[in-house]
Order: structure tokens, then C-alpha cells, then sequence
């Protein structure tokens, strides 16, 4: 568990790590108001960490572990590497309970667990880490989503039931359905019918047709119908 810490951004905001993590993923970047190795990384980590991934729900913070003021923090950092990301001054107990130096990162996932620990700036594996983990159903932050996407039903094989998880993005409220059909088309049951908002949906199958009688083993199909999009997987029931 990710030992938790709290207090104002240099923006006048609050912060609380284990409430943040909640809803975002966190990259802990360790940093010094006036550290120059960390000024040279601050132009990388704005693009190609903060901006690359917040809209993936990434939530960068620059932790000053140098105890520097806000007004330290916007003229020595802030303002000259252009960051855009959020600052927590006045953090060196944070760092002292982390155990991290200057130009350390720790990335924290939404189970409040510690993800990621490197004690220097390495780009590609900070990226892996956010890439598996903005990509991870459980981790996944409940960001809006960019376009439809159908995931994988979990377990697969299954039985006696499995999850099928999907995103929606429409401009405005849509009808849509969730259907399972088998291996030569015949619907089996709709697992969903309702109108949809930009947004993450869950369902669970639990191997019943749309009788409630137990569906036999087999592999079966399962796909939305929603306005534009077209998509289908494959799945396996083994009694």
C-alpha cells in the first residue's frame, strides 16, 4: 500500500493521494525547486509523460522534496520549464517516507499500490508501466472514452458465467443492445437493451439463453448493436 499524503497544490488546490488514485493513475516525480537535472527532464516529462497520458487518466504531480515555497516553485521551476502538470511544495517529509531523491518517480495504480519505483527519469520504462496499467481492466482509470471499444469477456474459457466489458462514446444519448449469438448466428440472449451515455458498461453472462435454460458448450458470439460501430468476439462455454 502506498503510503498516503495530503495537502494544497501550488494552484491553491487540495490534494490527497489515496483519494486521487480513486479515479487516476499517479506518477510521483520527485523533484527539487531549483534542481538542474530535474529542470532537464521537465521538458520530456511535460510532453511525453503528462501530456502524452492525461487524457488515459494519468495524473502527474511534481513532489518538492526541497521544501520550496509556491512562489520558489513558479519562478525556479514552473514558469522556465513550462509544466503543466500539478506541484506539491513543501514535501520533503513525502520524500523522506518514499525513500526517493531528486528525479525519482514512483507511479501509484487506482488499488492505492505502488506500481512503479525508478530512482532516476527512464522514459520507456515509465511509459510501459502506464501503458499496461491505462490499458488494464481494473486499473483502467474511468476516463471518457475516445470511441467505441469491445473488450474480451473475462474468464475465457468460462462456466459458469463471464464478464464482457465495453466503452461507448456518442454524441448524444443512443439506443444499444449487448447480444450473444452461437456459432451460426441464432441469437441466444440479450444481456443488454437500454440507452447509453459516453461511458464504460459492464455485463455478465451466466451461460442461460434467453429462456433461462442452461446454454450447452460450444463457442458463442458476442456483439453490440449500436448506431455506427460493428464489432464482434468470440467466446468459449465449456460445461
Amino acid at each position: 500500500m502506498a503510503p498516503d499524503f495530503n495537502g494544497a497544490l501550488a494552484n491553491g488546490t487540495y490534494f490527497s493521494l489515496h483519494k486521487i488514485v480513486e479515479d487516476s493513475i499517479v506518477a510521483l516525480f520527485f523533484m527539487g525547486y531549483n534542481c538542474g537535472i530535474c529542470k532537464s527532464h521537465a521538458p520530456d516529462i511535460e510532453q511525453n509523460i503528462h501530456r502524452k497520458y492525461v487524457d488515459y487518466g494519468v495524473k502527474v504531480v511534481g513532489v518538492d522534496i526541497w521544501d520550496g515555497s509556491v512562489s520558489l516553485l513558479n519562478s525556479l521551476f514552473i514558469n522556465p520549464t513550462q509544466s503543466s502538470y500539478d506541484f506539491l511544495p513543501f514535501a520533503g517529509n513525502v520524500g523522506y517516507v518514499y525513500g526517493r531523491s531528486v528525479s525519482s518517480f514512483v507511479v501509484v495504480g487506482r488499488d492505492k499500490v505502488v506500481k512503479y519505483v525508478k530512482s532516476y527519469y527512464d522514459e520507456s520504462s515509465l511509459q510501459e508501466t502506464l501503458n499496461t496499467l491505462t490499458t488494464t481492466v481494473g486499473e483502467k482509470p474511468k476516463v471518457v472514452p475516445f470511441d467505441f471499444f469491445l473488450y474480451e469477456n473475462t474468464p475465457n474459457p468460462f462456466n459458469p458465467s463471464t464478464v464482457i466489458e465495453f466503452e461507448v462514446k456518442v454524441s448524444e444519448p443512443s439506443n444499444a443492445e449487448l447480444i450473444v449469438c452461437n456459432a451460426v448466428g441464432v441469437r441466444v440472449k440479450t444481456l443488454f437493451s437500454e440507452q447509453v451515455r459516453s461511458g464504460f458498461y459492464s455485463v455478465t453472462w451466466d451461460g442461460t439463453n434467453s429462456l433461462g435454460e442452461q446454454a450447452p458448450s460450444g463457442i458463442y458470439f458476442y456483439r453490440p448493436v449500436l448506431p455506427n460501430y460493428s464489432d464482434a468476439k468470440r467466446m468459449l462455454l465449456l460445461r
